[in-house]
């Protein structure tokens, strides 16, 4: 099918319902890296950030573009978490063994594991697939000791951006968050994705700016 535009993609992408992120993989490459206050959340995940430091991977590639080497096997492939669809960062020596897929901007995601500092931060991974003619604006993080969740909102692309209705893109997010996480500590995850424009519920909302480079929009 023959590459077409955003009035296209608005005619024939109506009724896109809220899913669950899956799957890391990725040829964009997205920074944001202003940090804002942590505010409160919900019961049961007593921190939050709507605009948390991130970097985002993305292509047309069906393997992971993200995972954490096996040193149990000769080949040092990907090891079974990389299957469960994150990863989280939580340490020097883990993070030495996070590996990246020869796409565009692994670099720039390979210093934004570096210049993490481990002793009061963490860095989460999630990945998902999104349509060519979409991407994904993370809304907010949630966490607590045991669980983290993310929202997201699925957003058109730029009109001019060339795209495929029946074709898909692999991404991954990697979020950077104020605080020493432990990943043997964690128990569960949760990932929502709207349509339209990022819904930060109030709690949230701190009224902040924040600078981002968007090179997958």
């Amino acid at each position: 099918m023959p590459p077409f535009t955003r009035r296209r993609a608005l005619r024939t992408a109506a009724g896109l319902t809220t899913g669950l992120a899956a799957a890391l993989a990725g040829c964009g490459a997205e920074s944001r890296d202003s940090p804002t206050p942590t505010v409160a959340a919900r019961p049961g995940k007593p921190n939050a950030d709507a605009s948390p430091p991130t970097y985002r991977l993305r292509a047309a590639a069906p393997d992971p573009l993200v995972w954490l080497r096996d040193e149990t096997t000769e080949d040092g492939g990907a090891t079974p978490e990389n299957h469960r669809n994150y990863l989280l960062v939580d340490s020097r020596s883990r993070a030495d063994r996070v590996e990246f897929a020869a796409v565009d901007g692994r670099d720039g995601a390979r210093r934004f594991i570096d210049e993490t500092d481990f002793s009061s931060e963490s860095v989460w991974v999630e990945g998902f697939s999104v349509p060519e003619c979409y991407r994904r604006e993370l809304c907010y993080v949630a966490w607590s000791r045991d669980e983290i969740e993310t929202s997201y909102a699925r957003q058109l692309r730029p009109y001019d951006a060339a795209c495929s209705a029946d074709a898909e893109d692999a991404a991954a997010v990697l979020i950077r968050l104020p605080a020493a996480l432990d990943h043997e500590q964690l128990r569960g995850y949760g990932s929502s994705v709207s349509s339209g424009e990022c819904h930060v519920p109030e709690r949230l909302r701190n009224g902040s700016e924040t600078a981002s480079t968007e090179a997958d929009r």
